[in-house]
């Protein structure tokens, strides 16, 4: 009984750090999935010659619910792709799809341009034939559980030059 006892005072003190390193391991891979989608996106622009494009995915084409009615909120996932007519929307036939990515429930992302210093929602970035993306971009990635003051929440920086890297544990962008 006392060898019980002690594993079950054990385990209830392991389980909260266990579901806090899953919760931290979500947000790493879905940051990572994201820098990732950021790369393709630059490189198939030099490739193509600009119009390579990032965009949210709606409700309807992620298959929820209401998880990503704000502009800002991109937890439902993203796509990239070449938007061969330059309408800023995927279209089929005439665009080509270079991935889409749906997010892990229990992981939040939210997508913010900096525009004056102020933080504008946007459903989208464009990569130029240059490979760069709209400067001064952040998403901010957190676990729905705790809220953005996790402090498993990571950024996904993008500079004005178009440069993307990882902040990691709730830091900010620089």
């Amino acid at each position: 009984m006392v060898v019980i006892a002690i594993i079950a005072i054990l385990a209830g003190i392991a389980v909260p750090s266990f579901r806090d390193l899953i919760e931290r391991q979500q947000v790493v891979v879905v940051a990572d999935e994201l820098q990732s989608a950021l790369e393709l996106a630059k490189t198939s622009a030099i490739q193509k010659n600009g119009n390579v494009m990032i965009s949210k995915l709606t409700d309807t084409e992620a298959g929820t619910s209401g998880v990503c009615s704000n502009a800002n909120e991109w937890s439902c996932g993203w796509r990239v792709f070449f938007d061969a007519n330059a309408d800023g929307v995927f279209t089929t036939p005439g665009d080509t799809l270079m991935l889409e990515f749906l997010v892990t429930s229990g992981v939040s992302v939210n997508m913010s341009v900096i525009v004056d210093n102020n933080p504008v929602a946007s459903t989208s970035l464009v990569a130029n034939r240059w490979g760069q993306l709209a400067g001064n971009s952040q998403f901010h990635l957190f676990t729905t559980r705790v809220g953005n003051a996790s402090p498993a929440a990571n950024r996904v920086c993008i500079s004005t030059t178009g440069r993307t890297r990882v902040v990691r544990n709730g830091a900010t962008c620089p």
